[in-house]
Parts: structure tokens; sequence; C-alpha cells
């Protein structure tokens, strides 16, 4: 929006005036002003969850023993309830009522109204990495209020991540960042082709795939199957999008964060592609969720096979299985997201069983004497299958996702496709697709180092933006969780 434009106008060059000692307090100011245009009833909240981590830090740095893994039980217990009832609780109200009215038994407790802090699932997981690390005596405790509040508010991720590991982001608000020129050109640049995902590629197929989701019953499998693909790349250039202005702005004042992607529909299998896409995400549930399931499942099951198969492959399909319904319901208070997420667990269990198999009939066909047609095969394969799942991510219910696909299963090709837009504008937005895929594979980092270079594409970007971006105000997609 032209107000966040003008926010960073100001804000950037005064931090770079303000004195060393005071810039925690500048940004600080910023956030909190940038959080504000949400209602400021989240502040409290948020205010809340800042001085409880402060405490319960100091707790477990100053504890040890079955004393300090009880304060960080506490701790994470406490953010995990609070995420429960703000997001939650009507989910799981529901789903008792239900069951409930299966023995036609009466259930007293009623829907509330409840509006979800913005960002308050970015903020949980960042509040739990902070107690985990310090548990782990990886960091000390942040013992500064304000600086821990920037960790957590800082602005440019607040919204939608990166979720940032405390070890990277905290200390980086105590560096001296001077104004460095190659930093202000790599990080606009970046901020630019942001906008440009959004505006002008995201925004623009929302205009295809959005009306065709609210009328599934009004549009044929054919016009259904080219809103999912359409929506695949819908949603990467958002998400993408957005990761990428939150980066360049960062990037302007000096600051690193992390990178959430890295060409996940180039990726040729779905392990590579969950480690190429919300990569933040991923590696989280790795290091907090995963990798602690299975170590704790290692210690348990103690033969070496269970039903004829070993038990490091059960070990992996039920922190596999786990991991990634905890990522469906991260994402949404509903079934389809859940199945959205256990989609993924089934493609990587199925991955791992069949394994051998695999590579036998690879080797019989000869296929991987092909090296780039097999490449291929395996990027197409991997995207058709993310596509799939898509449909339920998008999907406003499990029962309209049903339909969507009952009605692709049963397409015909001689089905005529209308859409919201006409066929010179839908050629336009396939070529700005093309665009985009061949930007991504020959040009993922744009080089700046040619000022001259890096003036023309600027002065590219913003009339591009201009002339072929679409400002109708659609949200970011992530702002949602």
């Amino acid at each position: 929006s032209i107000q966040f434009i003008v926010f960073c106008v100001i804000v950037i060059p005064a931090y770079f005036v303000f004195p060393h000692r005071h810039r925690w307090g500048l940004l600080l100011l910023a956030s909190l002003f940038f959080y504000l245009v949400f209602p400021p009833s989240f502040l409290f909240i948020i205010g809340a969850i800042i001085l409880f981590d402060v405490f319960t830090g100091n707790l477990i740095e100053h504890s040890s023993g079955r004393l300090r893994k009880t304060f960080l039980v506490i701790g994470i217990l406490v953010n995990i309830m609070l995420l429960l009832f703000y997001k939650y609780f009507n989910f799981i109200n529901e789903n008792i009522r239900n069951v409930f009215s299966l023995f036609d038994a009466s259930y007293p407790v009623p829907y509330i109204s409840i509006l979800v802090p913005v960002g308050l699932s970015f903020i949980t997981f960042q509040s739990i990495s902070y107690k985990i690390e310090l548990y782990r005596k990886h960091i000390p405790a942040e013992r500064h209020p304000g600086i821990y509040a920037l960790y957590l508010l800082f602005f440019p991720k607040v919204i939608a991540g990166p979720i940032e590991r405390p070890q990277h982001l905290i200390p980086q608000f105590r560096e001296k960042h001077e104004f460095d020129f190659a930093l202000f050109k790599a990080g606009l640049m970046q901020v630019m082709f942001g906008f440009i995902k959004k505006v002008v590629i995201a925004d623009r197929i929302a205009l295809v795939v959005d009306p065709v989701f609210k009328n599934i019953d009004g549009h044929n499998g054919m016009e259904l199957l080219i809103a999912a693909i359409l929506y695949s790349f819908q949603i990467y250039c958002d998400f993408s999008g957005y990761t990428d202005i939150a980066l360049g702005v960062a990037k302007i004042m000096g600051f690193r964060l992390t990178d959430n992607f890295n060409k996940p529909y180039f990726a040729k299998s779905i392990s590579e592609f969950w480690r190429s896409w919300h990569i933040t995400l991923s590696l989280w549930l790795r290091d907090y969720v995963f990798l602690p399931l299975a170590y704790a499942l290692s210690r348990r099951w103690k033969k070496e096979r269970y039903f004829f198969v070993k038990t490091e492959k059960w070990i992996y399909y039920s922190a596999t299985i786990v991991t990634f319904l905890i990522i469906g319901l991260w994402h949404g208070a509903a079934w389809h997201y859940v199945l959205w997420g256990g989609l993924f667990a089934v493609y990587l269990c199925f991955s791992l069983a069949t394994s051998r198999d695999r590579k036998a009939f690879y080797k019989r066909t000869r296929i991987s004497k092909f090296p780039q047609l097999f490449s291929i095969t395996k990027i197409l394969t991997t995207f058709m299958l993310v596509t799939f799942a898509w449909i339920f991510f998008r999907a406003d219910s499990m029962e309209d996702a049903l339909y969507v696909l009952f009605k692709i299963s049963s397409l015909s090709f001689s089905e005529p496709v209308h859409f919201s837009l006409n066929a010179a504008e839908m050629v336009f937005t396939l070529l700005l697709i093309v665009l985009l895929v061949i930007k991504e594979w020959f040009f993922f980092i744009i080089g700046t180092g040619n000022t001259f270079r890096w003036s023309m594409l600027m002065a590219l970007s913003v009339l591009v933006c201009y002339f072929f971006g679409v400002f109708n105000q659609v949200q970011f997609i992530y702002f949602q969780f």
C-alpha cells in the first residue's frame, strides 16, 4: 500500500540518523505503530506474551534439573493454550458438539466470536523457539524487554514471518548498522520483485481463481482444474512476494532475515519441496517436533521390526504424520487444512516405503540414462502432487474440496472454458507465469553490482507495477494465519 511505502520512507532514513544506542527504541516504536494498524487491543495480548516470556526466560536460565524443565513446559503450555483459545476454541468446541449430537446429548458451551490477533501463530512459534533454545543453553536469557519485544514484533516480519530463531535475530538489534549502498540496492531490488510478484502476478491470478472457488457449482471440471493450477502460482507469488518485501526492507537497514523460499516448484520430490517452501516453518517443526518425537520413539521402540517393517521406518512414519498434521492445523482451524497436511505426510511416507521399488523401476526403464528428461519428469510429478494438495488448502471446506475433485475427475476436454478475464487478459496472465518461471530458473537472484543496470531495472519494475498491477487491496493470503 501507499501507506506502507510512506512508512518505510520515514522509518528507514530515521533509523540511520538516530544514534546507535536509541535505534532499538525507534524500531520498536515503528513496529508498535505498524501493528496498531490492526485492532489496538491485540497489543495488550502481545504485551502479555512479551512480559511472560522475559519472566519465564529468567526462571529457565537460573534453574536446573527437573525445575528447569518444569518452567520450560509451563512456558510452552501457556503459549499453546493462548493459541488454542484464540485460533482453535470454536473449532474444538464445534467438534465436541458434533460428538455429543451423535448420542443425542445436549452441549451447553456456545459459539464465541473471537477476533484472532494478527500474526499470533508466527509470534507464538518464535516465543516457543526462544524458550527451547534457552533451555538447550544455545542462548542467554534476554533481559531487555524492549529488545525481546522487537524480536517478536519487528515490523517487516511480524505478520507473516519468516519465523526467526532468537540466536539469529536478537544479536542483530545490538549491531551497529551503517548505511550501505550495496545493501540498499540489493534490498530495494528484492522489495520491487516482491511487489511485482504480489500486485502484478498473484493479484491478477486471483481475478481468475477467486471467482471460480467462490462459485464451484457454476464452473465445470476444466475450469476448476485450470483454477487449481493457477492457484499454485498465486499462493507462491503472494507469499514469496511478502517475504521478498520483508527481507528487502530489513536488508536495507542491515538486518539479515532468513529466506523462506528457494525455487520450490523446481523441487524433484516432496521432501525437497518442503526444504524450499516456507523454509523457516519446515525447520522449526523439524527441530522442535519431528526430531524430538523421533528420538523419543527410538528410545521406547526396542524391537528391530514391528509387523515385518523396520522400526526406523515406523519412527519416520509416526513422526512425519504428527508433524504434518500440525502443519495443517497451524494453517487453519478446519479439517480441510488438516487433510492438506495429512496428504503431504502420505506423500512422504509413500516415498520412503516405495524407495527400493522405484529405484528398481528406474533401473529397468533406464530413464536415469536421460538425466534432463528424468529431472523434468520428477519436477512435473512433484508439482502435480503439490497442486492436488493445494485444492484442499484453497477450498472453503472439506466438502467443497471433494466436490472440486469430483468435477475435475469427470471433466471433458470439450467443455467450454469461461473466466472473469477475457482471452487476451488470460494469455497475458499465462505469459507472466512463463516469465516468472524463466526468471526463477535462470535469474533467481538479480545481481545489483552495476548501478546503471540496477537503476534501469528499478525504473522498469516501477513501470510494470504501475501499468500492470492490480490494486484492489487484496490482502496477503498468509495474513490469515
